[in-house]
């Protein structure tokens, strides 16, 4: 059996799967997130079967404040099923490793959840979520949910690619929640009378 000092000397002599061999090492984290699709892509549906929307599902679910309950009465609470980051991780390393996984991309969620049709639509509903949300936030000043979407999805825009596009609505919430009570706290006379002309 090896004594404690002998077992950091492995794993400090081991190569790290992070040690940088990128031109740019600022970008290898993004441009590594292919292995993500093709894991997803190889084994659904030849191993395993598509999800049906419970990824999306369990995203709404989890943004709602106090909620969070309800994902493990509804849906299997095995470690792999959370979410799409914990499925192509343990597709890419088998039992799941707290410390480390391969994370997810946004088209990766939708192609586990409903195929290649499901890539097409989801990204075209997104792409014509964000255009409402764009033209939106220029008529209307006033929205409090308007804002919040916009400042949200505004603040992760680059990290969707590597998550899921409902990914910031629990943020959204969270916002929302935070400014109404506020509005209705700190300034309750003015800030109501303004806002309730535009909700």
């Amino acid at each position: 059996e090896l004594s404690f000092v002998d077992r950091a000397r492995v794993v400090l002599a081991q190569s790290s799967r992070f040690e940088y061999t990128s031109v740019l090492p600022f970008t290898q984290e993004l441009a590594s997130s292919a292995r993500c699709l093709n894991l997803a892509v190889y084994n659904v549906p030849n191993s395993n079967t598509f999800f049906y929307g419970r990824l999306q599902i369990q995203q709404i679910i989890s943004a709602i404040p106090f909620a969070g309950f309800l994902n493990p009465m509804i849906f299997d609470n095995t470690p792999q099923y959370q979410g799409s980051t914990y499925y192509v991780s343990w597709l890419y390393q088998g039992e799941l490793n707290g410390f480390n996984g391969i994370g997810s991309t946004c088209i990766a969620d939708f192609y586990l959840d409903f195929g290649v049709i499901g890539v097409a639509l989801g990204m075209l509903i997104f792409g014509y979520f964000l255009r409402l949300l764009d033209v939106y936030s220029y008529l209307r000043h006033g929205n409090i949910l308007i804002f919040c979407f916009s400042f949200c999805y505004a603040f992760f825009v680059i990290g969707i690619a590597r998550q899921s596009v409902l990914m910031p609505l629990k943020y959204v919430i969270l916002l929302y929640i935070i400014m109404k009570v506020s509005s209705i706290t700190l300034f309750p006379k003015v800030v109501l009378s303004k806002y309730s002309k535009h909700e």
